[in-house]
């Protein structure tokens, strides 16, 4: 009789997956440069508007609307090569050139650049968010490393909470805190299939 769980995935199978560890970096970078996202999308808009009636202000937008649509093809390039999560195809728009004001005009009625916007604006929340898993991720691991390592100076101490000195409680806890620590796992992969839902929300067609 055919085990109809076989297929099923495994609690641990994501440790010996390749885009696990790419969602991880991916996760880990992701914190930095979605800042960097925010100050662009937010900042060089605002100061775009600003000098509007300098006129200095059109090309600095239209350049900025063009990078927008140059970042959501790297966005693209990257769910799809190194993350191994599959998105629609994501065109560039490509107005027909004209005068720098009509040339605006087409960037500015056009929905999904403000739709860019929105999506390199908020992706900063996302990562915010982000920290948290990823925080407790490097703790944990940290403290798998470094109590070990303490315990040979004297018994073994988790945290001024708990000490022994027996093999078999250690042994019990250290299981628990892998099975934890595949959770964060878990949950940053998790994390990161919800950003390329929103990447797909705000990029795609």
């Amino acid at each position: 009789m055919d085990n109809e769980d076989f297929n099923k995935s495994n609690y641990f199978d994501l440790l010996v997956q390749k885009q696990t560890y790419w969602s991880f970096l991916y996760s880990l970078i992701a914190i930095p440069i979605n800042t960097l996202y925010f100050l662009f999308a937010v900042g060089v808009l605002i100061i775009g508007f600003l000098l509007i009636p300098l006129w200095i202000g059109v090309p600095i937008l239209i350049g900025y609307f063009r990078m927008l649509w140059h970042l959501s093809k790297l966005e693209e390039k990257i769910y799809k090569k190194y993350l191994l999560i599959p998105l629609p195809t994501i065109s560039k728009y490509q107005p027909e050139e004209s005068s720098s004001i009509l040339l605006l005009k087409k960037y500015l009625n056009n929905r999904r650049s403000w739709l860019r916007v929105a999506y390199f604006a908020s992706k900063i929340f996302y990562s915010i968010v982000l920290t948290i898993p990823m925080g407790l991720l490097l703790g944990l691991s940290f403290s798998m490393v470094y109590i070990p390592v303490d315990s040979v100076f004297g018994h073994i101490n988790f945290f001024n909470l708990y000490q022994t000195d027996s093999y078999i409680e250690v042994v019990f806890i250290y299981f628990v805190a892998i099975v934890i620590w595949v959770g964060f796992i878990h949950l940053i992969h998790k994390s990161v299939l919800l950003s390329s839902k929103m990447a797909k929300s705000f990029l795609c067609r």
